[in-house]
C-alpha cells in the first residue's frame, strides 16, 4: 500500500503540475519509454464521493521513479531518493495510519536503530525497553499488532528517514502530508506560528540562570504545535525539558522524540522537578514557561485553573477574545475575571489580529502574559500593560517587524513593573489596573481614557509654518488649474500660537461611551426608481419619494438623490426601517471604508451600508464631515469599523473645521459640475462632428471637410463645382 502513488503524488515528486503527468501518460502510452501503467492489485482504491465504479489510478512508486530517471522528465534529479517521501499519502489518509508511522519514526529516533525487517514481537520489545516508553508508546500493542501492514510501515519509516536525511524531517513530512490529504486547515497560521515560536523561545531563554533548569510546558493542541515550533529557535546550549498535555499531546511527544528533544512526563510541579534528576540537575530550581491553549473553550474556570502555578513560572494564555478581553455578558463573569486581574500577575493583555486560527478565520483571539514572580506592587497601585492589534495594517499577518517589537515589549514586562517606569514601549500601553477594571467595554480599550480636555501639542514652530505654507500653495494650484479665481478664498489658515488637541479614539470606544450611535441599514425589497447616473442633473421623476443611500452612492456610481422609493411602499414592506437625520454619516466597510454625510436627512439607507449618528449633546469633538473624511482615510483592509481610530477637534477649533470642510465641499461641487459639463460637451461634440453637423469655425467654410470627403470617394458637398475628370478620379 505504501508503494502506491497517485497522479498528484507523481506530479509533486517530479516537480511539475498535475496535467503534465496526464500528458505523459497519453503521449507515452506505448514504446520503449512507456509511462508505467496503473497498478491492478492492492487495496480497494475507490474514493468517497466518486461515482459508482470510478477509481483513481495509482502507480508503483519504484516504477515511476525509474521512469523519471531514465527519461529525464520532470525537474527533480533525485526523484528515486525522494520517492518514499511522496508515497505516504495513502498511509496518512486515516489518523491511525499517521499515528502508526509517526510512532515508528519516534521509536527509530529514540533507540537509534532501524525498525524495518523486524517482527511484531521485536518491535514491541524495542518499544518497551526504550526511554519514556509509557509516555511515547502507551498504545504499543495496538500500534505494533503484527499485521503485514505494520511491518510494511516499519520498512517505510526507514526509507522515509533516509529520503528526508533525518528522522525529524521525516516526522514533519508525515504531519504535513496528513494536513494536505485530510484537507483540514492547520491549527495556526504559518506566519503567526513563526512569531509565537520566536516569542516563546525568547521567554524561555530569558528565564535561564546558572542554577535553573528550563521546562516548556504546552497544554492544548495549538500550544503543542507552538512548543514544537519554538524548539527550533531555542539555542542548542539551553537544556530544556518539553512537556505536552491535552489534545494531540501523544503525537507531539512522538514528534519531539524524532527531534531528539528531552521529553518530560506530564504531571504536577513536583514530578517536573523529579524529572530533572535524570539529567544531573537535582539541585537546580525549575523555571517553567507554560503555554495554555483556550482557543476552543470559553470558560472562566479554565482560566482559574491555569493560574494555579508555582512561583517563578511564566504563563502564556491563548484564548478567545470573548473570554480574555471583550466585555462579558453577565456581572458575575465580569467579577470573576476581575478577581484574576486583581492578583497582579497579568502583566500584559493583547488583542490579536484576525486570521491566526485558519479553522475559524474570523474568530478573534487574545493573549494574556501571566508571571508568578513576586512584585512590589501595592494593591491599590497595580498596573498592567495593554495592546490592541485588531484592525492594524498587519490584518491577517504578523510581519517580522511588528512581531519583534511586541515580543520585546512583552519580555520587558514579564519580570515586574520596573520596566513601566524606564522603557518606551512600541505597542504595550501601561494602564492603571483599577481604571481598567472600572471602564466599560473591552479591556484593551481602557488603556487610554477618553478625555474631553485638550492636551498641549509639542510642535516645532517650523512644522506649523510649513503646513500653512503648503496649504496656501495647494489652494493657489487649485485656482490656477481650474480657472476659478474664488475657490478656497473664504478660509486662510495660519499657525496656532498655543496648539492643543484631543487624543484620537476608536469608534468602538466612542460608541461604548455614548458619543456615537450605530443604526443598521435596511435590506430593501421595494422597487427603487432611478434614471440618472453620477454627474448628471436630476429629473422630474426624482423629485418625489424617499431618497435611497447605499453602496452605489458611496462608491460614486450614483448621485445621492437619484434613487428613490415610494414612501407608502417603504412603510408597508419595511415598517421598522429607520430614516436618517440631518448630519448622519452613512458608511460601509466593504469593498473599502466608505462614507458620506446626509446633510438633508430623511433618507433610507440600503444595507449593507449603515448609519453613524453623532450625539449632539455630547459629541466628544466629532463633526459629521470630519468623521466621514476620517473613515474614507482608513486602511483599505480595515473592515472592523469598531477599531477605526478617528481624530477629534477641540471646542474652539470646531467652527473653523466645519467652515474649512464646507469650503472644500463647495469647491469640489464646483469642480464636479465643471467636469460634468465637460463630459456632456465631449459627448455632443463627438456626435455633431461624426454626424456631419459641425465643422471647425477657424477654417474657411467647408474647405477641410470637403477635401476629406473627396479623399474617401464621398459625394461632394452641395454648392461645390468640380469637373467630370476630377469626379471620375475621385471615384
Amino acid at each position: 500500500m505504501h508503494d502506491l502513488m497517485s497522479l498528484g503524488d507523481v506530479a509533486r515528486l517530479a516537480g511539475v503540475q498535475r496535467p503534465v503527468v496526464s500528458v505523459w501518460r497519453s503521449r507515452f502510452k506505448t514504446g520503449p519509454n512507456a509511462f508505467p501503467p496503473p497498478t491492478t492489485g492492492g487495496p480497494d482504491l475507490h474514493q468517497p464521493g466518486q461515482r459508482s465504479g470510478a477509481r483513481r489510478p495509482f502507480f508503483d512508486r519504484t516504477a515511476v521513479a525509474e521512469w523519471l530517471r531514465e527519461t529525464g522528465h520532470g525537474h527533480n534529479v533525485e526523484a528515486e531518493l525522494d520517492s518514499p517521501a511522496f508515497s505516504i499519502a495513502r498511509v496518512v489518509e486515516t489518523p491511525m495510519g499517521k499515528d502508526r508511522l509517526l510512532a515508528l519514526l519516534a521509536l527509530r529516533a529514540v533507540t537509534g536503530e532501524d525498525v524495518g525487517g523486524r517482527s511484531a514481537d521485536e518491535l514491541l520489545g524495542l518499544a518497551d525497553g526504550c526511554r519514556l516508553a509509557t509516555d511515547l508508546f502507551p498504545d504499543a500493542c495496538t500500534l505494533f499488532d503484527g499485521d503485514a501492514e505494520t511491518l510494511e510501515l516499519a520498512s517505510l519509516a526507514d526509507e522515509l528517514s533516509d529520503a528526508a536525511f533525518s528522522t525529524a524531517r521525516a516526522a514533519d513530512r508525515v504531519v504535513e502530508e496528513r494536513v494536505r490529504v485530510s484537507r483540514e486547515p492547520p491549527l495556526i497560521d504559518r506566519a503567526a506560528q513563526s512569531w509565537f515560536a520566536s516569542l516563546i523561545a525568547q521567554l524561555l531563554v530569558s528565564q535561564a540562570t546558572d542554577t535553573s533548569s528550563l521546562v516548556l510546558h504546552a497544554d492544548g493542541a495549538m500550544a503543542c504545535t507552538l512548543a514544537l515550533a519554538a524548539s527550533e529557535q531555542v539555542p542548542e546550549h539551553a537544556s530544556v525539558t518539553y512537556r505536552f498535555e491535552g489534545d494531540q499531546a501523544l503525537a507531539s511527544r512522538r514528534q519531539a522524540a524524532t527531534r531528539e528533544l528531552w521529553i518530560g512526563p506530564a504531571g504536577n510541579a513536583e514530578e517536573v522537578a523529579d524529572g530533572q534528576t535524570s539529567r544531573g540537575n537535582s539541585r537546580a530550581t525549575t523555571s517553567t514557561v507554560r503555554i495554555v491553549d483556550l482557543a476552543s473553550t470559553a470558560a472562566l474556570t479554565d482560566l482559574e485553573s491555569a493560574f494555579e502555578r508555582p512561583p517563578g513560572d511564566v504563563l502564556l494564555i491563548l484564548g478567545a477574545a470573548s473570554l480574555l478581553t471583550a466585555a462579558l455578558a453577565t456581572p458575575s463573569e465580569t467579577a470573576q475575571r476581575a478577581a484574576l486581574l486583581r492578583t497582579g500577575r497579568v502583566r500584559a493583555v493583547v488583542a490579536l489580529p484576525e486570521g491566526i486560527d485558519p479553522r475559524a478565520p474570523r474568530r478573534r483571539l487574545a493573549m494574556w502574559l501571566v508571571s508568578t514572580a513576586q512584585d512590589d506592587q501595592d494593591a491599590d497601585r497595580r498596573w498592567t500593560s495593554l495592546a490592541d492589534l485588531r484592525g492594524r495594517a498587519i490584518s491577517l499577518r504578523l510581519d517580522s517587524a511588528d512581531a519583534a517589537a511586541l515580543a520585546s515589549d512583552l519580555l520587558a514586562v514579564s519580570g515586574g513593573t520596573g520596566a513601566l517606569r524606564s522603557r518606551a514601549f512600541t505597542y504595550l500601553r501601561p494602564a492603571s489596573l483599577p481604571l481598567v477594571l472600572a471602564r466599560r467595554g473591552a479591556l484593551t480599550e481602557s488603556a487610554e481614557e477618553l478625555s474631553h480636555a485638550a492636551r498641549p501639542v509639542e510642535l516645532a514652530p517650523s512644522q506649523a509654518a510649513s503646513t500653512a505654507s503648503r496649504l496656501a500653495e495647494l489652494a493657489d494650484a487649485v485656482r490656477r488649474r481650474s480657472g476659478e479665481a474664488e475657490l478656497l478664498r473664504t478660509v486662510e489658515l495660519a499657525p496656532e500660537t498655543a496648539p492643543a488637541a484631543l487624543p484620537s479614539a476608536t469608534l468602538g470606544r466612542l460608541r461604548t461611551d455614548g458619543h456615537v450611535r450605530l443604526v443598521q441599514g435596511t435590506r430593501l425589497v421595494v422597487p427603487i426608481r432611478s434614471d440618472r447616473r453620477a454627474g448628471h442633473s436630476p429629473s422630474a421623476i426624482e423629485s418625489s419619494g424617499t431618497t435611497v443611500l447605499g453602496l452605489a452612492e458611496l462608491l460614486g456610481e450614483m448621485r445621492p438623490g437619484s434613487r428613490r422609493v415610494d414612501p407608502f411602499d417603504l412603510a408597508s414592506e419595511h415598517p421598522r426601517s429607520r430614516l436618517t437625520e440631518p448630519g448622519d454619516v452613512v458608511f460601509a466597510t466593504s469593498p473599502r471604508p466608505l462614507a458620506l454625510v446626509d446633510s438633508d436627512g430623511y433618507s433610507v439607507v440600503e444595507a449593507p451600508a449603515r448609519i453613524l449618528r453623532i450625539n449632539e449633546s455630547d459629541s466628544a469633538g466629532l463633526l459629521p464631515r470630519a468623521l466621514a473624511l476620517e473613515i474614507t482615510q482608513q486602511a483599505p483592509d480595515g473592515t472592523d469599523w469598531m477599531q477605526w481610530r478617528v481624530r477629534r477637534a477641540v471646542p474652539k477649533a470646531r467652527p473653523l473645521l466645519e467652515r474649512t470642510l464646507e469650503t472644500a465641499n463647495a469647491a469640489r461641487a464646483a469642480l464636479e459640475a465643471a467636469l460634468a459639463s465637460l463630459a456632456e460637451w465631449e459627448k455632443l461634440a463627438t456626435a455633431g462632428i461624426t454626424g456631419g453637423m459641425l465643422t471647425d469655425a477657424s477654417l474657411p467654410e467647408a474647405e477641410g471637410i470637403e477635401q476629406d470627403h473627396l479623399s474617401r470617394g464621398a459625394k461632394p458637398l452641395a454648392g461645390t463645382d468640380i469637373s467630370n475628370t476630377e469626379r471620375n478620379e475621385a471615384r
